[in-house]
């Protein structure tokens, strides 16, 4: 298990982002809607001691990402064609666990299911990274992080210059 370079939380699988030119090693809550250069997964193998696996690697910079209201976005969009989870999850076929935890934004879809529900519901997930600031929206007791100091003393010096 590796540590989280900005929360401290023991993690499995280590997300590598960029914050000023430094490379952190932060975990899955504090990579939020932050584009990783790479993705290493610790997690032990039961047959064989292997080094980690890297799952995905870097980003090209003219890759799109998710929108951070993904879930609601897509909660909404299923209310108003009238489905429910479970009959949104047979359509794109996949699991109505996999939905439940996409809504309320526990889990980030994966390219191919975010594709899936822009085609059935009609809506656009993507949003292009280099118009949007990597911005995270916050619950009224989640605290703010090194992360989000970050993003905001770097988004003062891009409207400073």
């Amino acid at each position: 298990m590796q540590e989280c370079d900005i929360c401290g939380r023991k993690t499995d699988k280590e997300y590598i982002v960029e914050v000023e030119e430094a490379q952190l090693h932060v975990c899955e809550r504090c990579a939020k809607g932050m584009t990783p250069i790479e993705i290493i997964d610790h997690s032990p193998n039961k047959n064989a001691k292997q080094e980690p696996r890297v799952i995905k690697h870097a980003f090209s910079e003219e890759a799109n990402e998710i929108t951070n209201d993904y879930g609601s976005i897509i909660k909404n969009a299923r209310e108003k064609a009238g489905l429910t989870n479970k009959e949104l999850a047979i359509r794109i076929n996949e699991k109505e666990s996999l939905i439940a935890r996409i809504e309320r934004n526990q889990l980030m879809p994966e390219e191919r299911v975010a594709k899936k529900l822009e085609k059935l519901l009609g809506i656009k997930l993507e949003t292009d990274s280099k118009s949007e600031e990597n911005k995270r929206t916050f619950g009224e007791n989640e605290p703010l992080t090194l992360w989000d100091a970050a993003i905001k003393k770097e988004s003062k010096k891009k409207g400073g210059e």
